[in-house]
Order: structure tokens, then sequence, then C-alpha cells
């Protein structure tokens, strides 16, 4: 279990915010890595931050503007994390970049994943 920052550190949303583990940073990979290759290509990172953008902003159906958003999210998140430039990130660049990273919880104790959007 990830440790919290302080019980009174919370998101403009009222979540808690608190560091992720290197076991919740695997979980998370696994989860997205959907056909098991050990990386996270383009349509994997878009399946995860549409899931965060959608539990972060509580939304269940997009618009063509938060369905950009999030084109342009993933699209910025390879670039950034995607350090031996093969158009994939694999797990050493995912857990480099999120590594003390922070994650959003919410009141019900649901990981809303990262703090992409703050």
């Amino acid at each position: 279990m990830a440790s919290i920052i302080s019980n009174n550190d919370k998101d403009k949303h009222g979540n808690e915010i608190r560091h992720l583990t290197r076991s919740e940073l695997g979980e998370i990979f696994d989860r997205y890595d959907t056909n098991h290759d050990g990386v996270l290509q383009v349509s994997e990172m878009n399946l995860l931050v549409t899931d965060v953008y959608k539990k972060y902003f509580k939304k269940t159906d997009l618009t063509e503007s938060d369905n950009a958003a999030i084109l342009r999210t993933v699209n910025e998140l390879i670039n950034i994390r995607d350090t031996d430039k093969n158009g994939v990130i694999d797990w050493n660049e995912f857990y480099s970049y999120y590594e003390g990273k922070n994650i959003i919880e919410s009141t019900h104790g649901r990981k809303l994943i990262f703090d992409f959007f703050n």
C-alpha cells in the first residue's frame, strides 16, 4: 500500500493525493498492456489516458473536445516518456517517469491513477 502524503492533501475535486508504489505502477502497466507484449503502444496509452480523464473529470460520455484533449495528452506523454524513440513505452520508461509521482484516490478508495490533468 502506498503511503499517504497527508490526510489533508486533496485535489480540487476533494480526492486524496498520494504517491505511487512500484507495485501499484506495475499493476497499472500490466492492466493497460492489453496484448501483454511488455510495452504500452499508442492505442494502450489512449485507453489509459481515457480512463484517467473520465474518472478524474467524472465523465461517462466524452465530447469531441475531450477526445482531442486525450489525443494531445497521449502524444505528449509518448514524446516525453519514449526515451529510446521506438514508438512505445516499455516498463523502464513508464516506471522512471512515474516513480514518486502522485495518484488521485477517490473517497471510495478507487485509484484514479495519475495527476496528468492537474
